[in-house]
């Protein structure tokens, strides 16, 4: 600035001085300007040599000397300034020469203007903009120059906004245009742009140059175009090192893993390359998520001949041998590691933290050279998820002399252990630490705190910190109401529940829990009753269990048993085992009535439901006692021995059935009991949890063939239909966060009450302002922030089991989780994925394709956390009374359910993996076709297509072999493709039992009644009991097996419990269906491998013999229909 100002005040004095006229003003003008770029558009206004006299003549006045240049007009040669500008350092050296080159008219010389852009465009790409405007005619290496500086910076969209404006003006691409546009687009993820642009390189012939075909391959990885980079690749003329990882890489990034595998392969027999450092680590990333544990032990091999250990392939190797199990070689990777990053030690203990080995996290984390947040985060997590809360507060405090700040979560975590532990000490040094560092108290801080206070019986406080809250959500009103609720303050409950009202928030089923138990604690029956009635009638809130319980303990507590009985016979349930805890809070009530009459009558029906509580026999004992009858109370108590109804102890497995005989009646029945109590525990988890811990409970309620059948309908009964509810507001949030703005602003109409959730997302049905109605799926808030951090805490909770019981192994379930977990987050898969399923249906199914369909995605309002689809009205697949209303057979949906997922898993190899009953709606054809019969013909509507497997084509085969080997009886059919599937020689039988759900004895029993799909109920109970001798085998299966064939067992679960619904039993037909479209899979294949004549004509031959056998089995199945409808 002081040469800019010095040079402007001498030419103002000297122009002045010497000049007249109009070039006066003009020099004048260049003197002032700030912005040389105008003062190249300037200084083309003033006569050149007025300017150079003028320039000279103030260099006179002032005795001016530059250090690097003359200060005659005839020194100042061109090559002078090239190397000027060469050897400029910064942006004001660059400036100065800037200015003196436009002052002496060099300016319109070339060389020196692709050197003014290329200095500007690397230091100052703004100021570069500005010097392109005021050129008239910018040259290819200008246009070049700016394209590459943009996508550089990340400003894609002005990258190919320049490529677009340079062909305007007549100028030809090259080799050094293309591959910068190429990284734009892919940046954009522009899909058809790009293909555009490419077919335009391959008309010019740039396509062989091999920096552009890179350029293009790494657009498609970008881009996620899986079929063109490997087209591309493979009609490559010439393939370097970086066309191989660009490759392996994209594949990686497409989750392709076992593809990014084979190219490895393919790459390490080509000896023309050699893999280096981001091949290798591209490779162990596919390696890790694989468990491919043999191949990165062969990558190892490598690293330690050819390339050597560097800090990054040395954290990848540890990386993967950490997640694959192999702690000893990750720890053997990190000591011989000679430099070592932070992410290096975070890994190492991180690994260490998940296998629960604290003591080795602790010793590792001491000798961190360098510890940033996410470590110190990681080693206090471990602490409080092992319960070692103070070791988590003095490591708090060394953060603190580290002067790392922790962030709000970290915050939040040991608040939460404060709760849980009532370490009320600790908890105000974290409240003073919050507010002398000013860390903001927002909604997710407020609330730890609020909870804080409250479990530590602090009320005042929690009142205080919750007033000072500038915004309150659901959830900090929710926790402040149920603080007071739970410490008896009833008044103050509802109180603030009026002014949460009267504030516009929106209760959930959570505040309702707090209210309700307010109501009961202070005998306010009246009240209870409005606000229950208000949860269905004025906020479309269903009541759950928990909230009948509340409403019978209030009715109880006030002596109202019979209006206590009527609600539970109100309940709405086909298990009365779910409503079980409500008798037993009212046989409670019974006892302290002394009301014997209802006491019976509740005693009798718990007897009825089976159940083997003890403490529900000991009330009604009581309960005759209280009534002096001596007799009844002394029958019940002999009832309790002789049926083995025995008080427990304790609710731990191990404790509660010490010293007891593994085959006798009371062993059974108080496991049974203990089953029950530890899946209600375990469901309680889930719904306080949320997220990912209710995918697992979904995943569990599947698992009849190795968990108890206490968890799997306690399960299965409610991960379906009680999920969390997000508020508007934070609905609100999310659109506006992904879209720009608010609901009532992108759509005419916006219901704000959800009219379905799950786990992970929320459905409102809104209409766009074009007139479609849609459904707009919105994510529950801070899935992606949290799930990350419950997955590692399963995982936990899962190793830390398999160290206590070592039988007990379901990790594997995990890695399925962590796999598929990710992409159900991401709403852009899910509407991929359904579009690709309607596809396959079109192109491999057009039989069917009219009875299936997926709602058609809004692209333009979608993106990875709202997906906006078209609004299907329907019934839900297991609302028998909804479909036969509709004019639909329940027998015709079962077989369009079976007959679509067939096609599916046999013949397109792309499969839905989560078809339980909530995510598949069946509505009559809209065409209005109805059957022979007179009935609709129903059409399947597929939602939520978040979680879909690819089956490679031998996978896909060999599972359809399987099928069609289980359908005929064919033994050797069975154990060859059991084989092919990885369960094995020794446990072929086992995992036939688990598809079909039926010992191998009826596996192989060619009768008709063999195909029954649900098998018998002593089928199921043989089948339980085998899951209790050979569980190890059945864990040993699971690990064995593919996870996509894990999936497909999945899927199998999820269509089984379906048709069991439509059908009220068993159904032969569904399995015949099976067994007819993995036939024709089968002989399809065959003909594509057939290369001779007599082969396709020994198909052909096997081909009709399949049918007549299935005609065959079809007659049968008819006679049977009609003798028992005879029978009947």
């Amino acid at each position: 600035m002081a040469a800019r100002s010095l040079w402007r005040a001498s030419t103002k004095l000297v122009l002045t001085a010497t000049v007249g006229g109009g070039a006066v003003f003009g020099a004048a003008a260049i003197a002032k300007s700030e912005d040389p770029a105008s003062a190249l558009k300037l200084s083309t206004a003033v006569p050149m040599r007025l300017l150079r006299d003028a320039f000279t003549a103030a260099t006179i006045a002032f005795g001016i000397q530059f250090s690097t240049i003359a200060t005659t007009s005839k020194t100042f040669t061109k090559k002078a300034y090239l190397d000027l500008l060469k050897n400029c350092k910064s942006m004001h050296h660059f400036k100065e020469v800037q200015a003196q080159i436009f002052i002496l008219g060099l300016h319109p010389n070339i060389n020196i203007l692709h050197k003014l852009i290329s200095f500007s465009s690397a230091t100052n790409l703004a100021y570069a903009e500005k010097l392109f405007i005021r050129i008239e005619i910018p040259t290819l290496f200008i246009y070049n120059v700016m394209i590459k500086a943009c996508a550089k910076v990340g400003s894609y969209k002005k990258s190919v906004r320049f490529f677009d404006e340079l062909r305007l003006h007549g100028l030809i691409p090259d080799n050094y245009t293309y591959p910068f546009v190429f990284k734009a687009l892919g940046g954009l993820r522009v899909v058809l742009d790009g293909e555009k642009i490419h077919g335009f390189v391959m008309k010019t012939g740039d396509v062989y140059d091999p920096y552009v075909c890179n350029s293009v391959l790494d657009m498609y990885g970008e881009l996620g175009c899986v079929e063109s980079l490997r087209k591309m690749f493979d009609e490559m003329p010439l393939r370097d090192l970086i066309s191989w990882n660009i490759l392996i890489s994209g594949l990686v990034r497409s989750n392709k893993l076992e593809e990014a595998i084979d190219i490895y392969m393919r790459m390490t027999l080509d000896r023309s390359v050699k893999p280096d450092e981001a091949t290798i680590v591209s490779t162990l990333s596919a390696c890790t998520s694989l468990k491919r544990l043999d191949l990165g032990r062969e990558i190892h091999d490598y690293v330690r001949g050819q390339t050597g250990l560097t800090v990054i392939i040395g954290n990848a190797l540890l990386d993967m041998y950490a997640k694959c199990g192999c702690l000893d070689m990750a720890r053997g990777i990190f000591d011989t590691m000679h430099e070592k990053n932070v992410f290096c030690w975070t890994s190492m203990v991180s690994a260490y933290v998940k296998c629960g080995q604290l003591d080795e996290a602790t010793s590792l984390f001491e000798r961190a050279p360098v510890r940033d947040l996410i470590l110190w985060t990681t080693m206090i997590n471990g602490y409080i998820q092992f319960n070692k809360f103070e070791k988590a507060m003095v490591l708090f405090r060394s953060m603190q002399m580290d002067r790392v700040k922790p962030d709000k979560y970290t915050l939040v975590a040991l608040l939460t252990g404060c709760a849980q532990s009532g370490a009320l000490e600790q908890g105000e040094w974290i409240h003073s630490y919050i507010e002398e560092t000013g860390i903001k108290i927002d909604v997710v801080v407020g609330t730890a705190l609020i909870e804080m206070y409250a479990k530590c019986g602090i009320l005042d406080m929690s009142l205080k910190i919750f007033y000072h809250m500038n915004q309150k959500d659901t959830a900090s009103w929710t926790a402040v109401i149920c603080a007071f609720a739970m410490n008896g303050s009833t008044d103050r409950a509802l109180q603030l529940y009026s002014e949460m009202i009267h504030a516009g928030i929106k209760p959930d089923d959570i505040t309702f829990i707090g209210v309700l138990n307010a109501c009961s604690h202070g005998g306010l029956v009246e009240e209870g009753r409005r606000y229950f009635d208000s949860m269905s009638k004025v906020y479309r809130i269903e009541p759950k269990l928990e909230h009948y319980g509340c409403l019978i303990d209030l009715l109880g507590r006030a002596g109202l048993l019979k209006e206590a009985e009527d609600v539970i016979n109100k309940v709405s349930t086909k298990d009365n085992k779910l409503i079980y805890p409500l008798y037993g809070a009212l046989l409670s009530a019974c006892r302290n009535y002394e009301n014997v009459d209802i006491g019976e009558r509740i005693a009798n029906r718990i007897l009825e439901i089976g159940s083997c509580d003890s403490s529900n026999h000991m009330l009604l004992a009581h309960i005759y006692a209280s009534a002096c009858r001596w007799d009844d109370a002394t029958k019940v108590r002999r009832k309790m021995t002789t049926t083995g109804h025995k008080k427990v102890p304790g609710c731990n497995y191990e404790y509660s059935l010490w010293g007891l005989a593994e085959d006798s009646i009371e062993w059974a029945n108080i496991k049974r009991e203990v089953h029950t109590r530890s899946a209600l525990k375990l469901q309680e988890l889930c719904f306080k949890n949320g997220g990912i811990y209710i995918k697992l409970g979904q995943h569990i309620s599947q698992l009849e063939y190795l968990v108890p059948d206490e968890y799997v309908q306690i399960m299965r009964q409610s991960m379906l239909n009680r999920c969390p509810v997000s508020s508007y507001d934070q609905v609100c949030d999310v659109v506006k966060k992904e879209l720009g703005g608010m609901p009532d602003e992108l759509f005419d109409e916006f219901d704000p009450v959800p009219i379905a959730s799950a786990s992970l997302a929320q459905v409102h049905v809104a209409v766009t302002h074009d007139g479609h109605k849609v459904a707009v799926k919105v994510q529950h808030t801070h899935m992606l922030d949290t799930a990350a951090a419950d997955y590692a805490t399963v995982e936990l909770i899962v190793n830390t089991l398999h160290w206590l019981f070592p039988s007990f192994d379901y990790r594997w379930l995990t890695d399925e989780m962590r796999e598929s977990l990710p992409k159900e987050l991401d709403f852009l898969i899910e509407g991929k994925n359904s579009e690709k399923c309607m596809d396959n249906f079109r192109r491999f199914s057009p039989h069917i394709s009219e009875y299936v369909y997926a709602p058609k995605v809004f692209w333009s309002l979608s993106t990875s956390k709202l997906l906006v689809m078209e609004f299907i009205d329907g019934a839900q697949i297991n609302d028998l009374r909804t479909i036969q209303k509709l004019g639909m057979s329940p027998s015709d949906v079962s077989k369009l359910l079976s007959h679509s997922f067939a096609e599916m898993m046999f013949k397109h190899g792309f499969v839905h993996c989560d078809p339980h009953a909530a995510n598949v709606l069946v509505r009559p054809l809209p065409s209005g076709n109805r059957s022979i019969f007179g009935k609709k013909i129903p059409q399947l509507v597929l939602l939520d297509h978040g979680l879909y497997k690819e089956l490679d084509f031998s996978t896909r085969i060999n599972y359809a072999s399987l099928w069609k080997g289980l359908v005929f009886s064919d033994a050797r059919a069975i154990k060859e493709n059991c084989a092919k599937l990885g369960a094995g020689e020794d446990l072929y039988a086992l995992f036939a039992g688990i598809l079909t759900l039926k010992p191998w004895n009826k596996v192989v029993d060619p009768a008709l009644d063999h195909l029954v799909v649900q098998g018998t109920e002593s089928d199921h109970s043989e089948l339980q009991m085998y899951a209790s001798l050979y569980f190890s085998q059945i864990n040993e299966l699971l690990r064995r097996l593919p996870r996509v064939i894990l999936l497909m067992l999945k899927t199998n679960d999820c269509l089984r419990a379906v048709n069991r619904s439509l059908m009220q039993g068993s159904s032969l037909e569904t399995f015949l269906i099976v067994g007819r479209i993995s036939s024709e899979a089968v002989i399809e294949s065959q003909l594509l491998q057939s290369n001779s004549f007599l082969t396709r004509v020994r198909v052909w031959f096997e081909e009709c013999l399949l049918d007549a056998r299935l005609f065959a089995m079809h007659m049968a199945l008819w006679v049977l229909k009609l003798q028992k409808a005879l029978t009947f």
